[in-house]
């Protein structure tokens, strides 16, 4: 299985519209259904201009796929209009 935490540094302000455009869209669902996807959770950081997401993936195949998802072109789009930096660790387990 591959672990995913990434750490989404938002723009001041900006944590709540994010995450309110990110549910519009449909994205977690849609990933969620995705085959090989065990887990997809955001969190919003009570104190900080964050957003977490937590993603637990069944194996490389799968998450590779996702990549290629309309779903996901649309979180890459959303990045460059709210974010500052993207940090991510990934963890084979």
């Amino acid at each position: 299985m591959i672990e995913i935490k990434i750490t989404y540094k938002l723009q001041p302000e900006m944590k709540h519209k994010f995450m309110e455009t990110v549910e519009n869209l449909g994205i977690p669902q849609a990933t969620r259904n995705e085959k090989g996807c065990l887990k997809y959770d955001f969190d919003v950081s009570a104190d900080k201009d964050e957003v977490y997401l937590n993603e637990l993936w069944e194996n490389e195949e799968c998450l590779e796929s996702h990549k290629t998802q309309p779903h996901l072109k649309k979180l890459v789009a959303l990045k460059e209009e709210f974010l500052i930096e993207t940090v991510a660790d990934f963890k084979n387990i």
